[in-house]
Protein backbone atom coordinates (compact mmCIF):
# COMPACT_ATOMS: atom_id res chain seq x y z
CA UNK A 1 0.00 0.00 0.00
CA UNK A 2 1.56 3.48 -0.77
CA UNK A 3 0.59 6.08 1.50
CA UNK A 4 1.18 9.91 1.30
CA UNK A 5 3.67 10.88 4.76
CA UNK A 6 1.15 12.91 7.15
CA UNK A 7 1.53 13.03 10.56
CA UNK A 8 -0.84 13.55 12.71
CA UNK A 9 0.32 15.34 16.44
CA UNK A 10 -1.36 15.39 19.54
CA UNK A 11 0.02 18.20 22.27
CA UNK A 12 -3.04 18.61 24.10
CA UNK A 13 -3.61 15.55 25.45
CA UNK A 14 -3.05 13.40 28.63
CA UNK A 15 -0.91 10.95 26.07
CA UNK A 16 1.05 13.41 24.18
CA UNK A 17 2.98 12.16 20.98
CA UNK A 18 2.96 11.67 17.13
CA UNK A 19 0.83 9.64 14.45
CA UNK A 20 3.27 8.68 11.48
CA UNK A 21 0.46 6.55 9.23
CA UNK A 22 -3.27 8.02 9.66
CA UNK A 23 -4.09 6.91 6.20
CA UNK A 24 -3.04 3.32 6.81
CA UNK A 25 -4.47 2.96 10.48
CA UNK A 26 -7.62 4.34 9.17
CA UNK A 27 -7.84 1.81 6.33
CA UNK A 28 -6.91 -1.35 8.19
CA UNK A 29 -9.78 -0.14 10.82
CA UNK A 30 -12.22 -0.09 8.13
CA UNK A 31 -10.92 -3.24 7.09
CA UNK A 32 -10.73 -5.17 10.48
CA UNK A 33 -13.04 -3.67 13.11
CA UNK A 34 -16.97 -2.28 13.09
CA UNK A 35 -17.51 0.28 10.30
CA UNK A 36 -20.46 -0.34 7.84
CA UNK A 37 -22.17 -1.54 10.67
CA UNK A 38 -21.80 1.85 12.05
CA UNK A 39 -20.26 4.63 10.08
CA UNK A 40 -23.19 3.33 7.56
CA UNK A 41 -25.90 4.60 9.51
CA UNK A 42 -25.70 8.85 9.45
CA UNK A 43 -29.14 9.80 10.25
CA UNK A 44 -30.08 13.26 8.78
CA UNK A 45 -32.53 13.82 10.74
CA UNK A 46 -33.72 14.57 14.48
CA UNK A 47 -35.16 11.75 15.06
CA UNK A 48 -33.94 9.05 17.29
CA UNK A 49 -34.77 5.46 15.65
CA UNK A 50 -33.87 1.71 15.60
CA UNK A 51 -31.20 1.91 13.10
CA UNK A 52 -29.11 4.34 15.78
CA UNK A 53 -29.61 1.39 18.64
CA UNK A 54 -28.25 -0.44 16.18
CA UNK A 55 -25.48 1.30 14.72
CA UNK A 56 -24.43 1.85 18.79
CA UNK A 57 -24.86 -1.54 19.67
CA UNK A 58 -22.62 -2.68 16.79
CA UNK A 59 -19.89 -0.19 18.17
CA UNK A 60 -19.76 -1.70 21.56
CA UNK A 61 -22.74 0.87 23.45
CA UNK A 62 -24.17 -2.64 24.73
CA UNK A 63 -22.74 -5.77 25.23
CA UNK A 64 -25.67 -7.16 26.48
CA UNK A 65 -29.55 -6.42 26.08
CA UNK A 66 -31.93 -6.46 28.44
CA UNK A 67 -35.00 -4.53 30.38
CA UNK A 68 -33.08 -1.82 31.45
CA UNK A 69 -31.23 -1.50 28.12
CA UNK A 70 -34.29 -1.47 26.07
CA UNK A 71 -35.97 0.86 28.34
CA UNK A 72 -32.68 3.39 28.31
CA UNK A 73 -33.14 3.05 23.99
CA UNK A 74 -37.13 3.92 24.23
CA UNK A 75 -36.34 6.64 26.45
CA UNK A 76 -34.02 8.00 23.84
CA UNK A 77 -36.51 7.32 21.54
CA UNK A 78 -39.55 9.54 22.67
CA UNK A 79 -38.54 12.19 24.68
CA UNK A 80 -39.21 15.31 22.58
CA UNK A 81 -36.72 17.92 24.56
CA UNK A 82 -33.92 15.50 23.02
CA UNK A 83 -35.27 15.86 19.17
CA UNK A 84 -35.58 19.59 19.77
CA UNK A 85 -32.47 20.29 21.36
CA UNK A 86 -30.80 18.17 18.23
CA UNK A 87 -32.68 20.63 15.81
CA UNK A 88 -31.08 23.85 17.29
CA UNK A 89 -27.82 21.94 16.80
CA UNK A 90 -25.87 22.62 13.68
CA UNK A 91 -23.84 20.33 12.50
CA UNK A 92 -20.35 21.98 11.75
CA UNK A 93 -17.06 21.11 11.50
CA UNK A 94 -15.85 20.81 15.10
CA UNK A 95 -11.74 21.85 14.23
CA UNK A 96 -13.53 25.13 12.28
CA UNK A 97 -14.70 26.33 15.75
CA UNK A 98 -11.96 28.72 17.66
CA UNK A 99 -11.15 29.42 20.43
CA UNK A 100 -14.12 32.65 21.12
CA UNK A 101 -17.01 30.32 19.74
CA UNK A 102 -15.62 27.47 22.01
CA UNK A 103 -17.96 28.69 25.38
CA UNK A 104 -21.34 28.65 22.88
CA UNK A 105 -20.18 25.25 22.05
CA UNK A 106 -20.02 24.36 25.31
CA UNK A 107 -23.49 25.57 26.06
CA UNK A 108 -24.69 24.15 23.16
CA UNK A 109 -23.76 20.55 23.52
CA UNK A 110 -24.25 20.53 27.53
CA UNK A 111 -28.25 20.37 27.72
CA UNK A 112 -28.09 18.17 24.53
CA UNK A 113 -26.02 16.02 26.63
CA UNK A 114 -27.36 16.30 30.35
CA UNK A 115 -30.58 15.56 28.12
CA UNK A 116 -29.12 11.90 27.25
CA UNK A 117 -27.27 10.85 30.34
CA UNK A 118 -30.39 11.85 32.72
CA UNK A 119 -31.66 8.76 31.21
CA UNK A 120 -30.90 5.56 33.53
CA UNK A 121 -28.04 3.18 31.89
CA UNK A 122 -26.88 6.41 29.42
CA UNK A 123 -23.24 7.65 30.01
CA UNK A 124 -20.59 9.27 27.86
CA UNK A 125 -20.14 6.08 24.74
CA UNK A 126 -24.08 5.91 24.41
CA UNK A 127 -24.51 9.35 24.02
CA UNK A 128 -22.04 10.54 21.64
CA UNK A 129 -22.15 6.79 19.46
CA UNK A 130 -25.84 7.54 18.66
CA UNK A 131 -25.08 11.78 18.44
CA UNK A 132 -22.52 11.18 16.27
CA UNK A 133 -24.91 9.79 13.68
CA UNK A 134 -26.60 12.69 13.54
CA UNK A 135 -24.16 15.85 13.59
CA UNK A 136 -20.95 13.32 12.20
CA UNK A 137 -19.27 16.75 11.62
CA UNK A 138 -19.27 18.43 15.67
CA UNK A 139 -20.03 15.75 17.82
CA UNK A 140 -17.27 12.99 18.39
CA UNK A 141 -17.48 9.59 19.49
CA UNK A 142 -15.73 9.75 23.33
CA UNK A 143 -15.78 6.29 25.23
CA UNK A 144 -13.51 5.05 27.91
CA UNK A 145 -10.19 4.91 25.56
CA UNK A 146 -10.84 8.41 23.89
CA UNK A 147 -11.29 9.68 27.76
CA UNK A 148 -8.04 8.32 28.84
CA UNK A 149 -6.35 9.29 26.02
CA UNK A 150 -7.16 12.89 26.84
CA UNK A 151 -8.22 13.27 30.29
CA UNK A 152 -6.00 10.51 31.91
CA UNK A 153 -9.22 8.61 33.38
CA UNK A 154 -12.61 7.41 32.25
CA UNK A 155 -16.01 7.97 34.40
CA UNK A 156 -15.12 6.06 37.39
CA UNK A 157 -16.67 7.52 40.57
CA UNK A 158 -18.16 10.52 38.57
CA UNK A 159 -22.00 11.69 39.48
CA UNK A 160 -23.37 12.15 35.83
CA UNK A 161 -22.45 16.19 35.82
CA UNK A 162 -19.03 15.28 36.59
CA UNK A 163 -19.51 12.69 33.42
CA UNK A 164 -20.85 15.55 31.15
CA UNK A 165 -18.57 18.35 31.73
CA UNK A 166 -15.62 15.46 31.19
CA UNK A 167 -17.11 15.15 27.94
CA UNK A 168 -17.32 18.74 27.39
CA UNK A 169 -13.90 19.42 28.38
CA UNK A 170 -12.55 16.81 26.23
CA UNK A 171 -14.60 17.83 22.62
CA UNK A 172 -12.87 21.13 23.28
CA UNK A 173 -9.30 19.28 23.42
CA UNK A 174 -10.39 17.41 20.51
CA UNK A 175 -11.77 20.88 19.00
CA UNK A 176 -7.81 22.11 19.30
CA UNK A 177 -6.52 19.30 18.08
CA UNK A 178 -8.17 19.34 14.75
CA UNK A 179 -7.50 22.79 14.62
CA UNK A 180 -3.94 22.20 15.27
CA UNK A 181 -3.92 19.53 12.47
CA UNK A 182 -6.03 21.75 9.99
CA UNK A 183 -4.11 20.74 7.19
CA UNK A 184 -3.06 17.71 7.65
CA UNK A 185 -6.72 16.05 8.64
CA UNK A 186 -7.44 17.97 5.05
CA UNK A 187 -5.07 16.14 3.27
CA UNK A 188 -5.93 12.69 4.81
CA UNK A 189 -9.58 13.32 3.88
CA UNK A 190 -8.65 14.37 0.40
CA UNK A 191 -6.75 10.88 0.14
CA UNK A 192 -9.83 8.65 1.73
CA UNK A 193 -12.01 10.04 -0.73
CA UNK A 194 -12.46 5.96 -2.07
CA UNK A 195 -13.43 4.50 1.38
CA UNK A 196 -17.00 2.90 0.97
CA UNK A 197 -18.52 4.54 3.43
CA UNK A 198 -17.09 8.30 3.75
CA UNK A 199 -15.89 9.49 6.92
CA UNK A 200 -15.78 12.72 8.39
CA UNK A 201 -12.35 14.56 9.73
CA UNK A 202 -14.07 13.98 13.07
CA UNK A 203 -14.69 10.53 12.98
CA UNK A 204 -11.26 9.90 11.48
CA UNK A 205 -9.85 11.31 14.64
CA UNK A 206 -12.03 9.56 16.63
CA UNK A 207 -10.89 6.05 15.11
CA UNK A 208 -6.75 7.28 15.46
CA UNK A 209 -7.45 7.94 19.09
CA UNK A 210 -9.37 5.14 20.13
CA UNK A 211 -6.65 2.70 17.89
CA UNK A 212 -3.65 4.21 19.58
CA UNK A 213 -5.02 3.78 22.64
CA UNK A 214 -6.46 0.00 22.08
CA UNK A 215 -4.04 -1.14 19.90
CA UNK A 216 -0.94 0.43 20.77
CA UNK A 217 -0.53 1.79 24.25
CA UNK A 218 -2.77 -0.20 25.78
CA UNK A 219 -2.13 -3.94 25.19
CA UNK A 220 0.59 -4.29 22.75
CA UNK A 221 0.77 -6.01 19.39
CA UNK A 222 -0.31 -9.45 20.30
CA UNK A 223 -3.30 -8.91 22.68
CA UNK A 224 -6.24 -6.36 23.20
CA UNK A 225 -5.82 -5.36 19.31
CA UNK A 226 -8.37 -5.39 16.86
CA UNK A 227 -11.39 -7.17 17.67
CA UNK A 228 -11.42 -9.06 14.66
CA UNK A 229 -7.73 -10.00 13.90
CA UNK A 230 -6.04 -9.45 16.88
CA UNK A 231 -2.51 -10.64 15.48
CA UNK A 232 -2.90 -8.79 11.89
CA UNK A 233 -2.55 -5.29 12.28
CA UNK A 234 0.30 -3.81 10.43
CA UNK A 235 0.19 -0.03 11.70
CA UNK A 236 1.57 -1.08 15.06
CA UNK A 237 4.88 0.91 15.46
CA UNK A 238 3.75 4.10 13.64
CA UNK A 239 3.15 5.63 17.10
CA UNK A 240 5.81 8.15 18.90
CA UNK A 241 5.31 9.33 22.74
CA UNK A 242 6.81 12.15 23.90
Amino acid sequence: MNVEPNVISFGRSFVKGQYRCPEARIREYAQIEVYEEYDGRHNSTNVINTSDMAGARALYAWYHEGPHERASQNAMRTDPMIRSQLERTEDRYLGSIDDKDAQLLSSELGPLLSLFMRIDWVGPAVATKILHLHKPDLIPVIDSHVLKFYAGRGTENLSKPEQARLVLDTVDQIRVTLRDNQEEFKGLARRLTNLPIPLTRTRMHDILVWSIWKWDLRNGPLEGCAEKGRRDVTTLGCWSGN
